[in-house]
């Protein structure tokens, strides 16, 4: 079998392996990334750039970009005093708060088990924004900027909410990396 041949068959072995994984969790997305026997370094690298990084490296990299005051990591043994979010389909999570409270500053990336279950948390996430919209209406007015254009968007398995002043930027880091 010559190499162009061989190439070939490695890349329709790796589809396949992608197709099944579906939403699995995101060691198994980073899995996937090698490259096939016969690839060149830069299709390798290409593959590399079209999987969907972890959670955590995702608000990393928005965090490193968009500026958010006194960011929080909220944890698994937290997140239910800010959201009401089935924890059973979610398979890994990234979320940050504004730690002192005086900012709505928030983002969250979510890997869920399903589509369906990404679907379903939009509900939870849109309540967590319309509580905070209360809360900074007198409180601290000028955050109501932030709200009124934060982002909420599912992206197959993934759930992705931001309030930030630059909701834009931060949605793009995450279209990126997804």
């Amino acid at each position: 079998m010559n190499k162009r041949k061989l190439s070939a068959f490695a890349a329709a072995v790796l589809a396949a392996a992608l197709s099944l994984t579906a939403c699995g969790d995101s060691a198994q997305t980073e899995d996937t990334t090698t490259a096939a026997v016969g690839e060149t370094e830069t299709e390798a690298s290409e593959t590399e750039q079209t999987a969907a990084a972890a959670p955590a490296d995702i608000v990393n990299k928005i965090l490193d970009k968009v500026e958010m005051s006194s960011m929080a990591e909220i944890t698994s043994d937290r997140i239910g005093n800010y959201l009401e979010i089935d924890m059973s389909h979610v398979t890994d999570f990234s979320m940050y708060i504004c730690g002192s409270g005086a900012f709505a500053d928030e983002v969250g990336v979510f890997l869920m088990d399903s589509p369906e279950a990404a679907s379903e948390a939009v509900d939870v996430i849109n309540k967590r924004i319309e509580t905070r919209t209360a809360d900074f209406k007198d409180y601290n007015p000028d955050e109501g900027t932030k709200l009124e254009s934060s982002v909420v968007k599912t992206k197959d398995c993934w759930l992705f909410y931001v309030i930030s002043g630059d909701n834009e930027g931060a949605e793009a880091i995450f279209d990126e990396n997804t």
